[in-house]
């Protein structure tokens, strides 16, 4: 994956840092969907002078790159996905975690399309509740 992100900077006429690197390498190294919160706190360790604003910063080039994915949740947090391949997300209301779900249908796309008239070009789905580690402690739910 280091050769396509290098690759991928270079076409873009961006410069290869290893802030930049280590940023990606967070985001992909946790399989959490993590915020730029979660992000820099992984990266720290290895960078110790990186700062917040430099992972903000990266995370956002490397959004516009097409090399990560933003994924919008309840209570304003952005999380970011590396996973580039389309699927929907879960995101768990209790503990704020954010899982993949691999299925993945256009059935949606077309159903809509045909009853609107619109061109739809793709979806974003996110489904919402509780994950397994939750509901074993609120069972109640």
């Amino acid at each position: 994956m280091q050769a396509v992100l290098v690759d991928q900077l270079r076409k873009a006429n961006r410069r290869i840092t290893v802030q930049r690197m280590q940023v990606f390498e967070g985001v992909k190294g946790l399989d959490s969907h993590p915020s730029a919160l979660e992000v820099f706190e992984a990266v720290k360790p290895r960078l110790p002078s990186i700062s917040l604003a430099t992972v903000y910063r990266n995370l956002h080039i490397l959004r516009l790159e097409g090399l990560l994915r933003e994924i919008h949740c309840d209570r304003g947090i952005t999380r970011f996905d590396s996973n580039l391949s389309e699927h929907y997300h879960f995101h768990c209301t209790s503990c704020q975690r954010v899982s993949d779900v691999p299925s993945y249908s256009r059935e949606i796309e077309r159903s809509f399309s045909e009853k609107t008239g619109l061109h739809i070009s793709g979806h974003h789905l996110t489904f919402q509740g509780l994950c397994n580690d939750c509901l074993k402690v609120e069972p109640s739910r």
